[in-house]
């Protein structure tokens, strides 16, 4: 991907996230008590928010000079798959954790159910972002979505 053009990266990067993360998954456990009340459109519209959401931020991953070298650090056993901690060392000597929670099958062998980068889950930011997005639009779930789209990354 990162040989791409500018311009084909965004969609190089929105198949990777649907062929990486179980975007159902993720977009159910944003909802939360929520969920039942979507509308088949609204929960794919939410799922299709996750995911615009991530392959922007991968895109702009893909737009830092130099690489990084990785190690498995840890990984421990959990119901229904794995939790695997990676420290990344960039060429300038920061560290970063980040920690896959995977499970069997899917495009790689393995599908992605959660990620969190030094302490910061994916599902929790979703999820406190959306139930904020919820609260600014009075509880109007279709209103929700489409704020919660605007939120970006930080």
């Amino acid at each position: 991907m990162e040989r791409l053009s500018d311009g084909k990266r965004p969609s190089a990067c929105r198949d990777f996230v649907h062929q990486v993360l179980d975007t159902s998954g993720v977009a159910k456990a944003v909802a939360s008590t929520h969920w039942s009340a979507l509308r088949s459109e609204l929960k794919g519209s939410l799922i299709s928010t996750i995911v615009s959401r991530l392959a922007r931020e991968c895109v702009n991953l893909l737009s830092r000079m130099g690489s990084a070298s990785a190690s498995i650090a840890r990984v421990r056993e959990i119901p229904g798959g794995l939790r695997m901690t990676v420290a990344l060392r960039e060429a300038d000597g920061r560290e970063t954790l980040v920690v896959w929670t995977i499970r069997p099958g899917g495009a790689f062998a393995w599908t992605a159910l959660d990620l969190s980068v030094d302490g910061r889950g994916m599902r929790a930011t979703f999820k406190s972002d959306f139930e904020s997005a919820l609260m600014a639009t009075g509880g109007n779930l279709e209103r929700a979505i489409e704020q919660f789209s605007r939120i970006s990354l930080k």
